[in-house]
C-alpha cells in the first residue's frame, strides 16, 4: 500500500463487498423511506441526451435523483445492488478524460481505500466506452465491489453507469449491468 491507496486488487474482493454493502445500506434506507418507481417499463436518463432501459426487477429511487452542474444522476436498486446512472448533457471532454474525472472525483472521494483496474475498452450502446472494476473500503469499514462504465456520444453527451454491491454480490447483477451498457442510447 502506498499513500493510503490500494495498488493491487488481489485479496480485496471482501473489502469491496463490504464497501458495497455500506453503499447499499445507505441507499437502501432511502429507498424504503421514499417513493419508489418500478423502472422495468420505463427509460431512465434524459431523452435526447443519454438513456438506458433497466432490465426487470430494478426500482428507481426518486428521492435519490440529483442534478449537479449539468449532470443528472438516477439511482436504481435491485436487492442489495445499487446503480447510479449519471447523464451529462455536454460533457465537454473526451472519453479518457471523463473516465478519469469520474474515477478521481467520485470513486476516490467515496472510499478510504480503493483498488481499481485500468479502464478497459467496451461497447456502450454501439459506441466506444471504457469499464473499470473496483473494490473499495468506506469510512465505516464496509467493503464494496463495483464496476463503472463510461461513454461519450458523438454529440458530446456523457454517460456513467456505476454499479455496486456488497462483497460477492455484484456477480448477481453483472448481466443486467452489461445489458444497460449495451442498450444505452447516447447523443
Amino acid at each position: 500500500m502506498s499513500g493510503g491507496r490500494i495498488t493491487s486488487l488481489r485479496g480485496w474482493a471482501p473489502a469491496l463487498a463490504v464497501a458495497a454493502a455500506i453503499l447499499v445500506l445507505t441507499l437502501g434506507a432511502r429507498v424504503v423511506s421514499s417513493a419508489v418507481r418500478d423502472a422495468t417499463d420505463r427509460t431512465v436518463g434524459v431523452e435526447g441526451v443519454a438513456t438506458i432501459d433497466p432490465p426487470d426487477g430494478w426500482t428507481e429511487d426518486l428521492a435519490a435523483r440529483r442534478d449537479d452542474d449539468g449532470a443528472r444522476t438516477f439511482v436504481l436498486t435491485k436487492g442489495s445492488a445499487v446503480v447510479a446512472v449519471t447523464v451529462i448533457a455536454d460533457a465537454g471532454m473526451d472519453l479518457p478524460t471523463l473516465a478519469a474525472a469520474y474515477d478521481d472525483g467520485v470513486l476516490d472521494a467515496r472510499f478510504l481505500e480503493l483498488a481499481k483496474t485500468d479502464p478497459q475498452p467496451v461497447a456502450v450502446g454501439g459506441l466506444p466506452g471504457v469499464r473499470t472494476i473496483y473494490v473499495g473500503r468506506t469510512s465505516t469499514r464496509t467493503d464494496v465491489e463495483g464496476v463503472v462504465t463510461v461513454a461519450v456520444g458523438p454529440g458530446g453527451a456523457g454517460l456513467v453507469i456505476d454499479g455496486a454491491a456488497p462483497e460477492g454480490l455484484l456477480a448477481s447483477v453483472a448481466e443486467d449491468l452489461e445489458a444497460m451498457a449495451e442498450g444505452a442510447r447516447i447523443a
